[in-house]
């Protein structure tokens, strides 16, 4: 599961994007126009009269040196008038260049401050977040690190953690690439920032570990769930709605929302009822009872309950065999079985008959083929 780092020029726009926000351009402007006019004004007082004034180069030579010092280097005006405009230009790079380096010294304090705060926004793909923080999510990110190379992990914290709680958990990881971003992880900017997009996300560990794999279309929700379900206590559309489910054995799944005088939302009402029937979606729904996850399993609610100990490592293994799958056949597989339930017959065989189409068309099935043939490994590229 390679690491796609944003583009090398992405931090560059970002970093003249704040310049700009900052009017950093219209300092700069401002002090090239006195440059260039000191420059043009002492050639034209000094040229004939001063022998260190010889052409219009050393005019802007001359122009440089007194912005960007307190003095006129080797070139001394002769004249009153010349005097005045290099007083003017000395001044005056005095004050705008203590701007401009002030400017520029604020973006990047400005930056790590946000960085600190976990107010920046992350512009990694393929990356690995964090959602929520509990007595387990330590393990998680230790069992994270041994599953995978270090250059390919780049994980993101998204929590309410303190700052000295988010400092003690980068000081016990210095060693990797781990970032952090403030705010409550069921909220949509907040995912945002963390650059996941819904459309694009091919894993959520909520309320543990999420992995964003980067497809054209996403291949599946894959969550691992280590306690009772639910961002705050309860089974809801966001964890029915993943597509593959790994619960610890000692995870459970409540509808807690009938006590306090609410009904299930996120898509919890459509999504239950089709994945274990109207009769069991309205008796977790009206009596809000714990379901545990052996039972959870066994009527089709989730895809595998494992042992506490072996679910960060089960939900990794399942995320990585599925991230070197052909993706837009995944994708496309989970769009079929979606669209399935809302076509007849004669309408699932004719989607099927136009995705398998295109799919027969793209470069994973020619490699899928030669693979089988020369009885090798097959890579698959399509997103």
């Amino acid at each position: 599961m390679a690491t796609k780092r944003p583009p090398f020029y992405e931090p560059l726009r970002a970093f003249f994007f704040v310049l700009k926000r900052e009017r950093f351009f219209f300092i700069l402007g401002i002090t090239l126009v006195i440059l260039f006019g000191g420059a043009i004004s002492l050639y034209l007082l000094e040229n004939k009269v001063n022998k260190t004034v010889d052409s219009f180069g050393d005019a802007i030579y001359w122009a440089i040196i007194s912005m960007t010092t307190t003095g006129y280097g080797d070139i001394t005006p002769a004249t009153t008038a010349g005097r005045v405009v290099a007083a003017i230009v000395v001044l005056s790079g005095l004050v705008l260049l203590s701007i401009v380096t002030a400017t520029v010294a604020s973006v990047f304090v400005e930056k790590k401050i946000r960085e600190g705060k976990g107010l920046e926004t992350i512009k990694f793909k393929d990356h690995i977040v964090l959602c929520g923080w509990n007595n387990n999510a330590q393990e998680a990110v230790e069992g994270l690190i041994r599953s995978m190379p270090a250059k390919e992990l780049h994980l993101v914290l998204v929590n309410e953690l303190s700052e000295d709680e988010v400092e003690s958990v980068k000081y016990k990881f210095h060693d990797h690439d781990l970032m952090f971003l403030r705010g409550d992880f069921t909220r949509e900017d907040v995912l945002a920032r963390a650059n996941i997009v819904w459309d694009n996300v091919d894993g959520w560990f909520g309320p543990g570990v999420h992995v964003d794999v980067e497809v054209d279309d996403s291949s599946g929700f894959k969550c691992a769930n280590d306690g009772t379900a639910g961002p705050n206590g309860w089974l809801n559309g966001i964890n029915v709605g993943c597509d593959m489910v790994v619960a610890a054995r000692s995870a459970g799944f409540i509808q807690a929302f009938s006590k306090i005088g609410l009904i299930p939302d996120c898509g919890g009402t459509w999504l239950l009822t089709r994945l274990v029937g109207r009769a069991r979606a309205l008796g977790l729904a009206m009596t809000g009872d714990k379901l545990p996850a052996e039972e959870a399993q066994r009527i089709g609610l989730i895809w595998q309950c494992v042992d506490d100990t072996a679910l960060m490592d089960s939900a990794m293994a399942l995320a990585t065999r599925l991230a070197s799958m052909p993706s837009k056949a995944l994708a496309e597989t989970r769009r079929a079985l979606d669209a399935a339930a809302m076509l007849d017959y004669e309408g699932a065989l004719a989607l099927e008959a136009r995705l398998q189409r295109d799919l027969g068309r793209a470069h994973d099935y020619g490699e899928g083929v030669a693979a089988f043939l020369d009885k090798r490994a097959p890579l698959f590229t399509d997103r």
